[in-house]
């Protein structure tokens, strides 16, 4: 199979300082307003402190003699990602190991623009002064920040970026003005039992309870494509989305048929925990905010730090006397949309078979074509157009194409065939 921009796809067969610098406290609410991966090798991420214990209170952002009342608290090992869409002019920040009086960490910062690595500070230490950092950013999509630990374990190894900045390009499309992608097409509707906020409850040495195993439950639409909420005993109704991994979630939203219940009764929720079965339903701090047909809220990782793991699921617990009709459930990532062609050949063809095409993360945009799936003939080739994600070097919420050919199904990744022009499957 081979697929190509203009582009071509074909199927083969048979083949405590005294002075503070502070920046206004905003500057890391941009960073972490796009975030698109976190991750580090203790303790929690610090927003305008140093990484911190969840037990305990964070500490003020230290390197050196001198304080800083703004910026990111890593530990090493981590990273951040940073999805910038060729809005921001450089990434400024000041690097350096947390002041702890020990003089134990020893850390290596580095800065990574699509893919390729533009600073390494060497190895800085507990004793060290910060580190200036300024990197170019002009038409970039990705920012990577990260941190390691020089080698040698990860004792006290507190990384921070004190007054972390990106400084945007002037005229550059924001963040809120560029087309989303919408996951819950990908998701399983769901609903569950409002009143359990856990998983599983065996510890390492017991059985799986038979009842811990299916937490959810799958709910189809009726033939108008509505889903249909009966409140329980309690006055309570559930639904939700599941996927198969992990999402970076920015807006969820419900649209109603007919009467909507009260948004003040309405609790948004997800899953925190370390995989679908272990974990938490932990509440949504953001308002829902309601128009005439519907519900929506805006996650923020910076109230919500858990969602900066990202969530396999999310739902809304409603408190409702009436059965609701709900016509469409939405999640948003932080993803953004470009509209490409593709070229899809079976090479030779094979008239009369035919094949089913789906779209992962992405829609078809062609006359007549449902959005998410067509019937191609293998006959001849075929000429669709794909909102595709736009690339990322971290790889998150790609678009694939899955073929389910008459003797084996396949997938292919439409930026591989950005990349390379075409690509070739054998079957």
């Amino acid at each position: 199979m081979r697929f190509a921009a203009t582009v071509v796809l074909i199927l083969c067969l048979p083949l405590s300082a005294e002075e503070k610098k502070q920046l206004p406290q905003a500057e890391t609410g941009v960073l972490l307003g796009r975030l698109l991966v976190h991750t580090q090798g203790w303790g929690e991420l610090g927003i305008d402190t140093c990484a911190y214990s969840s037990t305990k209170t964070a500490l003020p952002l230290k390197i050196g003699t001198q304080e800083y009342g703004q910026g990111l608290g890593m530990h090493a090992p981590g990273e951040l990602v940073v999805a910038l869409e060729g809005a921001f002019e450089r990434f400024d920040a000041e690097a350096g190991v947390q002041w702890q009086g020990q003089n134990a960490g020893s850390v290596v910062f580095q800065v990574f623009v699509d893919g390729e690595k533009q600073f390494d500070s060497g190895i800085l230490r507990e004793s060290d002064g910060a580190r200036p950092v300024s990197v170019p950013l002009r038409g970039a999509e990705e920012l990577r920040i990260v941190v390691t630990d020089a080698g040698d374990g990860i004792t006290c190894d507190c990384a921070n970026w004190a007054n972390a900045r990106l400084v945007p390009v002037q005229g550059a499309p924001q963040a809120g003005t560029l087309p989303r992608l919408d996951i819950a097409p990908f998701a399983r509707v769901i609903t569950c039992d409002p009143s359990r906020k856990d998983g599983v409850r065996a510890t390492r040495v017991q059985p799986f309870p038979a009842e811990d195993l299916l937490l959810t439950r799958e709910i189809l639409p009726d033939a108008q494509g509505h889903y249909v909420l009966a409140p329980d005993s309690n006055g309570l109704a559930v639904i939700g989305l599941e996927w198969t991994e992990r999402r970076m979630l920015r807006r969820v939203g419900l649209r109603f048929a007919g009467h909507a219940p009260d948004p003040a009764k309405a609790t948004l929720q997800f899953w925190a925990g370390e995989s679908p079965w272990q974990g938490e339903w932990v509440p949504v701090e953001e308002p829902v905010i309601a128009s005439v047909d519907g519900w929506e809220v805006a996650l923020s990782v910076v109230k919500t730090p858990a969602l900066r793991r990202g969530t396999e699921k999310v739902r809304w617990v409603l408190e409702t006397d009436e059965t609701a009709v709900v016509t469409s459930v939405s999640a948003h990532t932080l993803s953004s949309l470009e509209e490409v062609s593709l070229r899809l050949e079976m090479g030779p063809a094979l008239p009369g078979q035919r094949a089913g095409v789906q779209v992962y993360n992405g829609a078809f945009l062609a006359a007549g074509v449902a959005p998410y799936h067509f019937d191609w003939d293998l006959g001849r080739p075929a000429e669709v157009r794909v909102l595709n994600t736009r690339a990322r070097y971290s790889k998150t919420d790609r678009t694939v194409l899955r073929f389910h050919l008459p003797q084996t199904n396949v997938a292919v990744a439409v930026q591989d065939v950005l990349e390379h022009g075409a690509v070739y499957v054998p079957e």
